[in-house]
């Protein structure tokens, strides 16, 4: 095999640059074997060297499993959109969220850095995607949602591809009611959580800090305003209310029909259906 044919070939098992193949070449004499190794510990490397530079493009990417009983969404950063937008980063971003999926939850980085899924490791992805693309590449959120009682959907916005975008959303919705009509609401409520998005599912389940620093915020506004204290906490319930609707995911009105709420939907389909969670990512917070 001539060099150009081992170039072309090594580039294929790597991705990495010409000029770097060329170099790991020369350094392993021809022998594409110990040229990919050479290349991965350049991209070990590569991640260490860098590792203090800012990563502020990449995608989130969203993995589910067939039976759209559990899904991982996982937020995996670069410093250039020209890189986020390649096509080995948005290979790479997909494999890591699928190997996430197919490992014990966490949220912990350290553990989902240790995860393998059929022989390929996530800091293994890491270190080849840092030695083809010449960043420091970094996985910095992870979710995971399942839903054991019913199904999961799924939106993604600004699909790049591979299950990648800007924002993804994950919705949970059980049911006892199997249509078409169904899968329909799952999908828009997915996209409704990605554009609006709530902090809870119900009021009930809304951060103690969310409702807290919310309260402070309308009674410090109230004081400054100079409004007597026989009326701030009317003042501070009436604010709430407004958070509610602004906040809480079945009090908001629904993005595909805003004469609604998403809980008088939810009401309006014969038969039992609820949305039990949801996860939302984006990729600038």
């Amino acid at each position: 095999m001539n060099i150009n044919d081992l170039i072309k070939t090594l580039r294929g098992m790597t991705q990495a640059p010409i000029s770097e193949c060329q170099k790991a070449l020369k350094e392993c004499n021809g022998d594409l074997n110990k040229a990919a190794e050479f290349l991965k510990k350049s991209g070990a490397a590569i991640l260490s060297k860098n590792a203090d530079r800012a990563t502020k493009e990449g995608v989130v990417c969203l993995s589910m499993s067939e039976d759209r009983k559990k899904a991982v969404v996982a937020r995996i950063q670069c410093e250039t959109d020209f890189v986020a937008r390649s096509e080995a980063f948005l290979k790479g971003a997909s494999q890591i969220a699928n190997i996430v999926l197919n490992n014990a939850p966490s949220d912990d980085i350290d553990t989902i850095l240790g995860y393998t899924y059929n022989g390929v490791g996530v800091r293994n992805i890491l270190e080849e995607l840092a030695a083809s693309l010449r960043e420091n590449i970094v996985v910095s959120k992870v979710t995971f949602i399942a839903n054991s009682s019913g199904k999961l959907y799924k939106y993604i916005h600004g699909n790049m591809g591979s299950d990648c975008g800007t924002i993804c959303s994950i919705v949970a919705i059980d049911s006892d009611v199997k249509s078409e009509a169904i899968e329909t609401l799952g999908k828009n409520i997915a996209m409704h959580i990605a554009a609006a998005s709530p902090v809870s599912v119900d009021i009930q389940s809304i951060p103690t800090d969310f409702i807290e620093k919310e309260k402070a915020t309308a009674e410090e506004e109230a004081k400054k305003a100079g409004k007597p204290e026989s009326i701030i906490q009317k003042i501070v319930a009436g604010r709430m209310q407004k958070v509610y609707e602004e906040s809480v995911l079945l009090e908001q009105k629904f993005i595909v029909d805003n004469s609604k709420k998403i809980s008088e939907v939810l009401s309006d389909i014969k038969g039992n259906v609820k949305v039990a969670k949801f996860v939302r990512m984006q990729l600038k917070e």
